[in-house]
C-alpha cells in the first residue's frame, strides 16, 4: 500500500484501516508501530499524533471487530431461540473464520464481567456478549432453557463457539465443516432441555 500523502492525510480513521488490513492479512504479531509508520509513509512521531500506544490500537481494532459482530447479530431474529442460537453461532465462527485479524484483537480484551489480572475489560467486548445474554435470559425466564444460569448458559455457549471457531481455523479443509458447529448446537440444546431443539447433522 502506497504511503500517504498530501491528498490522503494522516487520520485514526486510515491508520486503523491500514491496520485491519495488516493483521487480518498476516496476523496480529505482526503489527508493530514502528513498521505501521513505515507503510503508511509517516514518522513515528506523526503515528504518535493519532495513536497514543499499540495497546489504543489494539483496543481500537478490537472495538471494531466487536461492532463488526454485534451488526451481525442485531439483523437476526430472535423470536425462535433455538434457530436464534444457531444463526449467532454460526455467525461467530463464519466472522472468527473470514476476520481472523481482527478475531484475535477481540479475544486480547475481556467482558468487564469476566475478572482477571491487568486492565483488560472492554465495554465493546461487554455489550456483545450482554446482547447474547439479554436473549438466553428470556429462554430461561420462560423455562425454555435450564440447568444453568443465564451467565453460565452464554459462557457456555461462547466457550463452544469459540472452540469450534479455533478448531475450523486449523486448515483449510476445515473450514467448510459447518457440521461441527449443529454437532455442538444440537449436544449443548439437548443438555439445557430445549425441548425439540435437536436436528439432525446433516453433512457429515
Amino acid at each position: 500500500m502506497s504511503g500517504t500523502d498530501e491528498r490522503s492525510p494522516l487520520t485514526q480513521e486510515a491508520i486503523l484501516a491500514r491496520s485491519i488490513e495488516i493483521v487480518d492479512a498476516t496476523g496480529i504479531d505482526s503489527l508493530s508501530l514502528r513498521s505501521l509508520a513505515r507503510d503508511l509513509g509517516v514518522s513515528a512521531p506523526a503515528l504518535y499524533d493519532h495513536i497514543e500506544s499499540k495497546d489504543s490500537l489494539l483496543r481500537l481494532l478490537a472495538g471494531e471487530g466487536y461492532a463488526n459482530l454485534t451488526a451481525r447479530w442485531a439483523e437476526l431474529d430472535s423470536e425462535d431461540i433455538p434457530a436464534w442460537i444457531r444463526a449467532t453461532s454460526h455467525s461467530y465462527v463464519g466472522f472468527a473464520l473470514d476476520r481472523p485479524g481482527l478475531f484475535a484483537a477481540m479475544f486480547r480484551y475481556r467482558p468487564t464481567f469476566v475478572s482477571g489480572p491487568g486492565a483488560l475489560e472492554d465495554a465493546a467486548a461487554t455489550a456483545v456478549f450482554q446482547q447474547s445474554l439479554a436473549v438466553i435470559e428470556r429462554a430461561v425466564d420462560a423455562g425454555i432453557l435450564t440447568g444453568a444460569s443465564p451467565v453460565q448458559l452464554a459462557l457456555g455457549l461462547w466457550a463452544a463457539m469459540h472452540g469450534a471457531a479455533t478448531v475450523l481455523s486449523m486448515s483449510p479443509e476445515m473450514r467448510q465443516a459447518d457440521w461441527l458447529v449443529d454437532l455442538m448446537i444440537d449436544g449443548l440444546l439437548a443438555g439445557w432441555n430445549l425441548a425439540g431443539a435437536a436436528e439432525e447433522v446433516s453433512d457429515f
